[in-house]
């Protein structure tokens, strides 16, 4: 589970499982044969691929906080050595 703060409420988000991404059958865009991005339930733009480094997450956070361009928020980034 992931918390988040929105506007002084509370909210809980609950994550897609590596499953659950993994299972997904909703692809939003193709960028090259190594990284794609899917929805999962029906909530959540996962990006995925070999080669996403996750500097490209942190600069997401970044920009977020420091401007007004809009960017998707950034619930979690990790890199699964299963996978």
């Amino acid at each position: 589970m992931f918390t988040e703060m929105d506007n002084k409420l509370h909210s809980i988000i609950e994550l897609p499982t590596i499953a659950d991404i993994e299972a997904s059958t909703d692809v939003l865009s193709i960028r090259t044969n190594a990284i794609k991005v899917v929805r999962v339930k029906e909530r959540f733009a996962v990006k995925i691929g070999y080669s996403i480094p996750p500097l490209e997450a942190e600069n997401m956070k970044f920009v977020a906080a420091n401007s007004k361009v809009p960017v998707p928020k950034v619930h979690a980034n990790f890199i699964d050595p299963e996978t």
